[in-house]
């Protein structure tokens, strides 16, 4: 989430953490997926489909499985997964988000926390410290009580909150919009809102150009060095993550596209379709049939390792 201006965005420690971050959320789908292996869900891929018959098998896990026989390596995989199992929970339970917390004077600074909810904006959430708590007993906690005593509720109204008075730290964890059903439509990664970009027929050719212009960019730097540039002063990326021709191809397209793309999203609640007429306004589209999801591409995938991996 981004910061204040007088934050101090660049140091060191930060930087790495930014780092760890992405790592992070790459392993977060492969490692729910092997903690549904763990507790044996029936259909681990989409365990997350039913996330409160997730939440029960987990308990029901817990309350049978013998820690103190456990060694510490296995607590430590148990602990990984199990937050990681927390923090997808909330985001698919109550629209939340998951964010490197960057500032230094918030509770949590420097960790990968959730926050955003639809009925707290202001709340934040350390899904590790809900599982450290959870395994420090013997036997385990209760993960659906932790979870409760967060105190989230699950309607969707939006938090009421004086726009003028906010940072620009909060401005993500504002609606993008309220639907005509007063469904709230978010705009920060995790929403439970499906979203697309769209590029008119029309723009096809200034993509193309701008596709050809920043790859040809691309594959003029010739050093490590320049490349390292490019990924940091056109592509927006971290320092120090890895950049390759496909990587680099990904970013160049995502970047094109944004540019020239507009964004449309449907509501969970009644099925609308808001599409962008310009700077934040969007025109809603009903549909007339029973269909929903149409914008959220969905597709199979193999997911992650076996729960053996440490």
């Amino acid at each position: 989430m981004p910061l204040d201006n007088d934050v101090d965005r660049d140091t060191p420690e930060l930087t790495q953490k930014r780092i760890e971050f992405v790592k992070t959320m790459g392993d977060v789908v492969a490692g729910v997926h092997e903690l549904a292996v763990a507790v044996g869900s029936p259909d681990p891929a989409n365990a997350l489909d039913r996330p409160d018959e997730f939440l029960e098998a987990v308990d029901f896990f817990l309350a049978n499985v013998d820690l103190a026989s456990v060694g510490s390596n296995k607590r430590a995989w148990l602990k990984t997964r199990l937050s990681f199992f927390i923090g997808a929970w909330l985001t698919q339970q109550y629209g939340g988000t998951w964010f490197l917390q960057e500032d230094p004077k918030a509770k949590f600074y420097l960790k990968t926390v959730v926050g955003g909810f639809e009925s707290d904006a202001s709340l934040t959430v350390d899904p590790s410290a809900i599982a450290a708590r959870v395994l420090s007993t013997t036997p385990p906690g209760n993960v659906r009580t932790e979870l409760a005593n967060i105190g989230l509720d699950t309607n969707d109204t939006a938090p009421q909150v004086d726009i003028d008075s906010f940072t620009s730290r909060h401005a993500a964890l504002i609606p993008k919009i309220r639907c005509t059903c007063g469904r709230a439509i978010w705009d920060f990664s995790g929403s439970r809102a499906a979203r697309v970009t769209w590029v008119t027929e029309p723009e096809i050719d200034a993509l193309g150009q701008e596709l050809g212009r920043l790859l040809a960019q691309w594959t003029a730097c010739r050093t490590a060095e320049e490349r390292r540039r490019f990924a940091a002063d056109v592509l927006g990326l971290l320092p120090g993550e890895p950049i390759d021709d496909a990587r680099a191809t990904q970013e160049i397209a995502a970047l094109a596209i944004a540019g020239l793309g507009r964004h449309a999203y449907e509501c969970e609640g009644c099925g609308r379709v808001w599409i962008a007429t310009g700077a934040d306004e969007f025109a809603p589209y009903q549909p007339q049939s029973s269909h929903r999801n149409v914008l959220t591409g969905a597709s199979a995938r193999t997911i992650g390792p076996p729960p053996g991996k440490s």
